[in-house]
């Protein structure tokens, strides 16, 4: 189970909130922890990539202190490629190496990402992420869908995961992810 947490702006009370009531039920979910600066969100998604980053520590720190950590691991999570600056990206791989923990970030989810990033950027969503060093062996690629063979090879060589999500894709009219593909190059596919 994860909790994608994008309501930032009162500190760390809510990814704490949610801790401490998983840990009276006995499930042992992750956080992840957004990292969103795109200016078309509300401003409670909205960060800085350094408030981001530090905003991140202090939640690991609190909760540690308060021993949840037993309960809960922390993600960092970047959007995704139209949620996230390659700024805000950056440092969340920062975070990541910092806590030694696991990033997540939804790529290659909607054909419009794709066609996005190929017109404004020249790269797919998923050679974006491999380009700021978002892909390596503690990350989870959120959908996938729109992942070409040259994405595939970027997954594989970076020893990263792709999370399917079939009733999300499904209900958002998103696609089918390519994971006969996937599986017989070795991604580790998990379900989401």
């Amino acid at each position: 189970v994860v909790a994608f947490v994008y309501l930032i702006d009162e500190g760390s009370e809510i990814e704490l909130a949610i801790a401490r009531a998983v840990r009276q039920v006995g499930i042992r979910p992750s956080l992840a922890r957004t990292f969103y600066d795109w200016e078309g969100a509300p401003r409670r998604y909205r960060e800085t990539p350094a408030q981001a980053h530090d905003n991140t520590l202090e939640l690991s720190q609190r909760l540690s202190a308060e021993a949840l950590t037993d309960w809960v691991t922390l993600h960092v999570a970047p959007h995704s490629p139209h949620g996230a600056s390659s700024d805000m990206v950056e440092a969340a791989v920062a975070t990541q190496k910092e806590l030694d923990t696991y990033l997540h970030i939804h790529v290659a989810e909607g054909l419009y990402e794709r066609h996005t990033m190929l017109t404004r950027r020249h790269v797919t969503p998923i050679k974006w992420c491999e380009s700021l060093g978002a892909l390596n062996p503690k990350s989870l690629a959120i959908h996938a869908v729109w992942a070409d063979e040259d994405d595939l090879e970027f997954l594989r060589k970076s020893g990263a995961a792709v999370v399917h999500n079939p009733a999300s894709n499904m209900i958002l009219g998103d696609g089918i992810a390519p994971i006969i593909e996937m599986l017989q190059q070795g991604i580790p596919v998990l379900l989401g």
